[in-house]
């Protein structure tokens, strides 16, 4: 399945920028992305990034002993524009959206047991 994905971010950061490009990393649940953030001028900041994904879950029923194993993957790429504004020396803000490049892959193996015979 290909998707593409806009999302409008508001966020707030304390983070200064010492030069023109940047290096953002983010680790969580499995999503993992890399963030160029580069800026354009005092008030516009350019953000390409790449991310992946893996995820994954595992059930075994007692009753029949049954076993199902669903993962996830997905593998996406895009660019994010946003307007800058420096709020005091310490804090800056940023408003804008993202456009995304998605591809997902989706696996389930099932396992039935039946009696004695394993299918």
């Amino acid at each position: 399945m290909k998707n593409i994905l806009i999302v409008l971010v508001f966020s707030f950061s304390q983070v200064s920028v010492a030069s023109n490009l940047g290096l953002g990393l983010s680790a969580e649940s499995g999503d993992n992305f890399i963030y160029f953030p580069i800026v354009l001028s005092d008030s516009i900041r350019l953000e390409p990034f790449f991310g992946y994904s893996d995820d994954g879950e595992e059930s075994i029923s007692g009753v029949d002993e049954s076993y199902s194993k669903n993962s996830y993957k997905s593998k996406s790429f895009g660019t994010g524009l946003f307007k800058y504004s420096k709020l005091n020396d310490n804090v800056h803000s940023y408003f804008g959206g993202r456009i995304a490049y998605i591809e997902t892959e989706r696996k389930t193996e099932i396992s039935i047991s039946l009696g004695e015979n394993h299918y």
